[in-house]
């Protein structure tokens, strides 16, 4: 409400007096203005009622263009087509396989590991068979330590499976070798 009485008196007093404007008076306070005038101006602004807003200015220029948005989310996928039938004409028939091998049924065997003690040598005894009505056609070994040093591994003929040779080049470290005979029929 004081507001309205400052710019209600401010407007009084320049419309009222050329000089008044002319020398720049300005009114911070309503204690500037005398006692009387408030009042009157009180009583004027209740009969002419609120002192009415100022119009809206002019619309600004267009700003300039942003930067584009996100990606929106995809779409909701479509239904599942309908399958189709199945093709009654054969396929033309594949060219000839190669000829198998000689050997059928291929098989891994291993034997159980077998120990050696501390500077232990070993020229038989460490082996895999292959079951009765096979022969081996591959092998090999594992050694559970470093200094286990394999120096033959070899098909075994005379006991149809896979045998190593080893020694145990450790004073003080008990090892294991452990033999793979790859069997055929």
């Amino acid at each position: 409400m004081k507001n309205a009485i400052i710019a209600a008196v401010v407007s009084a007093l320049v419309s009222a007096s050329g000089t008044l404007a002319a020398s720049h008076y300005v009114i911070t306070s309503t204690k500037q203005i005398k006692p009387s005038v408030l009042r009157t101006l009180e009583k004027s602004s209740r009969t002419l009622g609120a002192v009415p807003a100022a119009a809206p200015g002019a619309t600004g220029p267009q700003g300039s263009a942003g930067e584009r948005g996100a990606k929106g989310d995809p779409g909701d996928q479509g239904a599942q087509g309908f399958r189709g039938e199945a093709s009654t004409v054969p396929g033309p028939e594949g060219p000839q396989g190669h000829a198998g091998s000689a050997y059928n049924n291929v098989h891994i065997y291993e034997a159980t590991s077998t120990p050696l003690a501390p500077g232990e040598h070993r020229a038989e005894g460490i082996e895999a068979r292959c079951p009765e009505g096979s022969r081996p056609v591959g092998g090999g070994y594992e050694a559970s330590e470093p200094h286990i040093h394999v120096y033959a591994s070899q098909p075994n003929t005379a006991n149809l499976g896979w045998g190593v040779a080893a020694v145990n080049e450790s004073a003080t470290n008990e090892g294991t070798i452990r033999v793979i005979a790859v069997c055929a029929e």
